[in-house]
């Protein structure tokens, strides 16, 4: 069992990407990069504890615009996804699913923004076994999450918790597994 809690500054452009990031809450990019792990978390068999705006320092995770706590039970199954990459995938997917909903490309480079996600995602795949180079596994970790957001049943599931999300301020763990549920069943 674990809990892994995700959340982050959040980097905001103009027109144009430049090396000069402001970090700024900006409440619908917020709301995707937040539903963007909680879909990837349940479509990969976890428990999302919590799915907030907000949050206060502690001692995971620095003040923040937005947070996603996942609780991972029982992946002793033959043929389950090793922990380690559930984790880094999970980890990686709020970046690639606020770069989607704003049109951006989501390759890896376009992801050194959120440190703290890539940072979760790295440390996770340094103690894969038989991982290979990290960076290649990360981008291929990368284009598998742009694949999965790419269908239109988990897109729709990504948008309508970012709604809901946007619209409260906080989901909780029936609503999102209702949402997600729906969406990624069909």
């Amino acid at each position: 069992m674990g809990l892994v809690s995700m959340g982050g500054r959040r980097p905001r452009w103009g027109s144009a990407l430049s090396d000069d990031w402001v970090f700024d809450d900006d409440d619908p990019a917020t709301c995707y990069h937040e539903a963007g792990h909680a879909v990837m978390a349940f479509a990969l068999g976890g428990t999302i504890e919590c799915l907030r705006l907000g949050g206060e320092a502690d001692e995971f995770l620095p003040a923040r615009f937005g947070e996603c706590r996942v609780r991972w039970d029982g992946f002793a199954a033959a043929g389950a996804l090793p922990m380690k990459c559930r984790e880094a995938t999970t980890a990686l997917a709020g970046p690639v699913a606020e770069l989607m909903h704003a049109g951006r490309d989501a390759a890896m480079e376009d992801l050194l923004p959120w440190r703290e996600d890539l940072r979760v995602a790295r440390a996770n795949v340094s103690e894969m076994p038989g991982r290979g180079d990290p960076d290649a596994v990360l981008r291929a970790l990368v284009v598998s999450i742009r694949q999965f957001f790419s269908d239109d049943h988990s897109w729709a599931a990504v948008a309508a918790l970012a709604d809901d999300l946007s619209a409260h301020g906080e989901v909780d763990t029936d609503d999102i597994e209702r949402v997600c549920g729906f969406w990624l069943n069909r």
